[in-house]
């Protein structure tokens, strides 16, 4: 058994190094990607977050701070919903529902709902967050589909922009 555990563990060890690794060489690409491109919103965007995965909160807030409108409104939902998630993980519920609320006006996402629901439950505000959530489960509603679905898999729309984009640098050069 103390032998199953310990290549559980081993594995488990080379795994997130790969995803370390992975992470920081994705840092590197979107800053080289911004240096050379520094309206590219979605690479603000994913570089923020990575900042954030990596344990950089400082630095991802302040990249996430720039991510704002006139920017697809996509991503200043997903930059507020990242940084709504470190203000909790540092215990700020007050900014955490600020976060959320900032999302919401951004894009009318599920996910920022279900977070300022959850943010008061936990503040103790019971009544507030059960009507928060009641929208989730109103059918009366429109619904929209939350950037959450696009976001790890890329966004659509995108890329005949960024083809667009590539073709104007090739024919510069």
């Amino acid at each position: 058994r103390h032998q199953e555990n310990k290549w559980f563990f081993a594995r488990e060890a080379n795994y997130w190094k790969r995803v370390a690794t992975n992470l920081g060489e994705g840092k590197k690409a979107l800053e080289k990607a911004l240096e050379l491109e520094p309206s590219l919103d979605e690479a603000r965007l994913r570089l923020g977050h990575i900042a954030s995965l990596m344990g950089d909160e400082d630095e991802a807030l302040t990249t996430l701070a720039t991510v704002v409108a006139p920017m697809d409104p996509k991503f200043v939902y997903l930059a507020r919903m990242f940084e709504a998630e470190i203000f909790e993980k540092r215990g700020d519920l007050a900014r955490t529902q600020e976060a959320y609320e900032q999302a919401l006006s951004a894009y009318p996402g599920q996910s920022a709902r279900v977070g300022i629901a959850r943010t008061m439950f936990v503040r103790g505000n019971r009544s507030q967050a059960r009507s928060a959530l009641a929208w989730t489960v109103d059918r009366s509603q429109p619904r929209m589909r939350d950037p959450w679905a696009e976001y790890y898999y890329g966004f659509e729309g995108q890329l005949e922009k960024y083809r667009e984009r590539l073709r104007a640098a090739v024919r510069a050069n």
